[in-house]
């Protein structure tokens, strides 16, 4: 069930194993996206090859080995992190301290109920 037969491909349908990101790997990843994106039209679409340069790319910098797949999954997870950090700063009363890199929330939206916590106070 979980052998390879001849035809497959390398990066079939497992998941390959967990690698732990650095940084400065991240950064590097990301920076190298943005390069790429500049000059491309507003219709660009992240392809499979695009994921497999950027592989490359780490690892002859890092001298990491990771896949296409990881890569584009660490990327997705880059994004769904920032549409956090995005819808946050968008509502009223939240700010963001560069000096202790925490957001500001406003108070009123520190209630347990709203952030998702539940637990009940017995006195």
């Amino acid at each position: 069930m979980g052998k390879r037969t001849e035809g497959t491909s390398e990066e079939g349908g497992s998941r390959e194993k967990y690698i732990s990101w650095s940084d400065d790997a991240t950064q590097f990843m990301l920076e190298w996206y943005i390069e790429l994106r500049k000059d491309k039209p507003s219709t660009f679409k992240w392809k499979k090859q695009h994921h497999q340069q950027c592989a490359i790319a780490l690892k002859d910098k890092f001298g990491i080995r990771v896949t296409k797949s990881q890569v584009h999954r660490h990327l997705r997870l880059c994004k769904e992190k920032w549409s956090w950090i995005c819808a946050a700063l968008g509502k009223s009363g939240y700010g963001f301290d560069a000096a202790s890199c925490k957001f500001n929330i406003d108070p009123s939206e520190k209630d347990s109920n709203k952030i998702g916590v539940s637990y009940i106070i017995v006195q």
